[in-house]
């Protein structure tokens, strides 16, 4: 069992625009707020823009209540950003319907996940959540047919390295990235080995869609506050500039984490994550948004070492401090690697990092022009990630002199 924080953030300097963000975001009855006039419009929009937020803003809050505290600039980025949302959500659940069909076809379950699962279920509202892809989880048995199928009818695969709980990620012809899941990492129904598509389903953790192909579900709100707690914390902590990590306030906030279901997840669901996510972290991210709800600035929150302030400061730590982003990329190889799968783990992910597939070295360095290039790129890679290991070093003793 996990016990403890796995974070040690910085002292956070919030400027009233995160104070404005989150009361907004997430906070209690619309009463305009007497310091939202001088709220600096750029570093508005920079900070709502990198924290996905913005959408989920105007989703809550009719635009005539905004008016009063944003320039007319930001709220116009505000309706493009819940419109634009919206154009993506419907465009995504055209293309998991398709895929469902598929998977119906071939008498394979297919349970939708995240993003999809919380737009499906009726817990998020239409242009209120940014979704980068489209999840889904299939038995093992069928994942590869599945795969196969997609790129016959024109889906592209990703060149990435592989993963043991995914397919790699495929563009659907229609834009969308959809990955195909073969189990639940780091979520554990029967307390050993991760959750699979026929253990979510015998378990009776989730639920058939309607008007959907037979055979396609979504988690209920207990496996899907597991899966987004360990998604959020276990794999993607030390990585903000990954995921960012206010988004899983908000889904937790539209499962109800704070109240009655929330107590429902701690007496059940929290048992099949605890060796990923301690008792202490889940508690101090329940007690924040609690704060948050009640109408608390986050200025305020983030004082202190109490629980709430630890989570708070890493997520806005990650988001606005430089150096300490930086100073987690080695704990975001080093630590997980570890903690799931020891050494041998350990050394699988530090020869991934080093043996970047085309598709990789396209992403990270540019596209070379020649094959010459993609070889130069490979030989440059090992002396590239010792150099970037000094800066995360230096970025950590920095951090260190600042406290």
């Amino acid at each position: 069992m996990r016990q403890g924080f796995r974070f040690s953030p910085p002292s956070v300097d919030v400027p009233p625009e995160v104070d404005w963000l989150l009361l907004r975001a997430l906070g209690p009855e619309f009463k305009p707020w007497v310091e939202a006039r001088n709220l600096d419009s750029d570093r508005l929009t920079k900070v709502v823009g990198s924290d996905g937020l913005l959408g989920r803003v105007r989703a809550r809050w009719p635009r005539e209540n905004l008016e009063s505290e944003l320039d007319l600039d930001v709220l116009e980025q505000a309706d493009k950003a819940i419109h634009g949302i919206a154009a993506t959500e419907l465009l995504q659940e055209k293309v998991a319907s398709q895929i469902a069909s598929m998977a119906s076809d071939q008498g394979a379950p297919a349970i939708l996940l995240k993003g999809m699962a919380l737009r499906l279920g009726g817990y998020s509202v239409a242009g209120a959540r940014r979704a980068g892809d489209i999840d889904l989880l299939v038995p093992s048995g069928n994942a590869e047919t599945l795969f196969l199928t997609l790129i016959q009818q024109g889906s592209l695969k990703v060149d990435s390295q592989p993963q043991e709980h995914h397919l790699p990620p495929l563009v659907h012809p229609l834009g969308a990235v959809v990955e195909i899941h073969v189990d639940l990492r780091g979520v554990r129904l029967g307390g050993h080995g991760a959750a699979t598509a026929e253990e979510c389903l015998s378990s009776g953790h989730c639920r058939a869609l309607e008007n959907w192909p037979e055979g396609t579900y979504i988690p209920d709100s207990n496996l899907l506050m597991a899966h987004l707690l360990v998604h959020g914390l276990g794999q993607h902590g030390f990585s903000p500039g990954a995921y960012p990590m206010l988004q899983l306030l908000a889904d937790l906030q539209d499962l109800g984490f704070t109240g009655d279901q929330g107590d429902r997840f701690l007496a059940e669901g929290y048992g099949w994550i605890q060796l990923e996510v301690s008792r202490e972290e889940v508690l101090g991210i329940r007690e924040l948004l609690r704060r948050l709800e009640q109408g608390e600035k986050a200025s305020e929150i983030v004082t202190g070492n109490a629980a709430p302030a630890l989570i708070l400061g890493h997520m806005l730590a990650g988001s606005m401090d430089a150096e300490y982003r930086q100073s987690l990329k080695l704990a975001a190889v080093i630590r997980p690697s570890i903690e799931r799968q020891g050494l041998k783990g350990l050394l699988r992910n530090l020869g991934s990092a080093v043996l970047l597939t085309r598709g990789q070295i396209d992403l990270i360095y540019g596209q070379p022009r020649t094959e010459v290039g993609y070889l130069a790129r490979r030989l440059w890679r090992p002396f590239d990630l010792v150099g970037r290991t000094a800066k995360t070093l230096q970025a950590r003793r920095k951090l260190r002199s600042r406290e």
